[in-house]
């Protein structure tokens, strides 16, 4: 659920709409989506990655999961791929939602080279493990606008330290 809250508000805009009801202003943010039709990049398809996935396809998403080892197909994906194949995987998400554990092979699995994959319209967001983003290049993007937005659930160092440029992005 708290996938889904995000998504909702990253696409309604409604952080923006917050800042301005509290500078009391009004003012059009622009064009909003709809996570209707979405395609939707599942790192990590165990039990939260799952659950994601089952109600993203409530919204006729199409939900890609990554798996370790890649085996049958259920009824809330469309695919099922392994890791080795992230980089072929990413410029085709919408939305990636990362819910990988932190083991050796996950450690900043999405560095600077592969959020440089994804569209700049995609979101991302991290439920997993924080060891798996690099923090300091999703800055950048979101920075540069080479990223339509992002929610993080977790970070290294958790907390986010004080001063840290995503408190701000």
């Amino acid at each position: 659920e708290y996938v889904l809250a995000m998504i909702f508000s990253l696409y309604k805009k409604m952080h923006l709409y917050r800042d301005q009801q509290r500078a009391e202003i009004w003012e059009d943010c622009g064009k909003e989506e709809s996570l209707v039709g979405k395609t939707v990049l599942i790192l990590g398809a165990g039990d939260i990655g799952s659950c994601v996935a089952v109600l993203t396809k409530k919204f006729d998403c199409y939900n890609i999961g990554v798996r370790r080892v890649a085996r049958e197909v259920p009824d809330y994906l469309d695919e099922v791929h392994t890791l080795e194949e992230l980089d072929q995987l990413l410029p085709r998400a919408d939305i990636v939602v990362s819910s990988l554990p932190e083991t050796p092979a996950t450690r900043n699995v999405l560095s600077k080279e592969r959020i440089a994959e994804m569209k700049p319209t995609a979101i991302l967001i991290n439920v997993g493990r924080g060891s798996a983003v690099d923090l300091d290049a999703l800055d950048t993007a979101l920075e540069e606008g080479k990223l339509a937005g992002a929610a993080i659930d977790v970070t290294v160092p958790e907390p986010l330290p004080k001063g840290h440029p995503l408190w701000q992005c």
